[in-house]
């Protein structure tokens, strides 16, 4: 006689093997493993797909820098649309101040009291100069402007919107502040005009060309 369990030889009449201590004329059932033909794996071992991390959608950043002009040009022009001043509505009997956009002001603007203002020819410039600045980009026979454009466009622009103040003001008679779309135009035409310099003097966008660049001016 053998042990069913372990295969150790019984001697006649044992009861229990002594090799593993089970008892004659049983057996337990193996457990299945990572090999049993079964295909069962212990639960500690059960093989699991690995979690790839989220894929978060990347920003081309060569995209950006080759395109970097005509992108502020683009956002120039959006932000005409943005309320550009503010009117002291109280001085022409209304409640509170009154916002202006870019575009209205360069259409030329109508109040309920009868009054108002005709095209603002600054106000245009600011429109149409930033258009001008992509067009070159993008149509052959104004290549031959588009390096004079880089700094040219942003720092007419930065005139014209002083200049749209000043005769706008001068011309409705009444108190007018610099209102969010103003100094968002502001900034966008400095900075365009930063990375418009640094283009015309062949020098790379980075924050060393810019250091280089005021070290230059001291």
């Amino acid at each position: 006689m053998f042990c069913k369990q372990c295969g150790t030889s019984l001697p006649e009449g044992a009861r229990v093997c002594p090799n593993c201590g089970m008892a004659v004329g049983t057996a337990q059932a193996p457990q299945p493993t990572s090999s049993h033909p079964s295909g069962n794996y212990p639960a500690s071992t059960v093989p699991t797909e690995p979690v790839q991390p989220a894929q978060l959608p990347t920003v081309n950043k060569e995209f950006i820098l080759k395109n970097i002009n005509t992108i502020l040009a683009v956002i120039a022009v959006i932000l005409m649309f943005l309320p550009m001043f503010a009117i002291n509505g109280k001085e022409l009997g209304y409640g509170n101040k009154l916002s202006v956009s870019g575009f209205e002001i360069a259409k030329g603007l109508d109040l309920t009291d009868g009054s108002g203002t005709s095209a603002n020819f600054f106000a245009w410039l600011m429109i149409l100069i930033p258009i001008f600045a992509i067009l070159t980009n993008y149509i052959k026979q104004l290549f031959s402007l588009k390096k004079v454009t880089l700094f040219a466009a942003p720092l007419i622009s930065v005139i014209c919107l002083f200049l749209a103040k000043s005769t706008f003001t001068s011309v409705i008679n009444v108190t007018v502040s610099s209102a969010l779309g103003f100094w968002l135009y502001l900034l966008v035409s400095l900075f365009w005009l930063l990375v418009g310099y640094l283009q015309y003097k062949n020098m790379p966008l980075t924050k060393d060309s810019v250091v280089t660049l005021i070290n230059q001016k001291k």
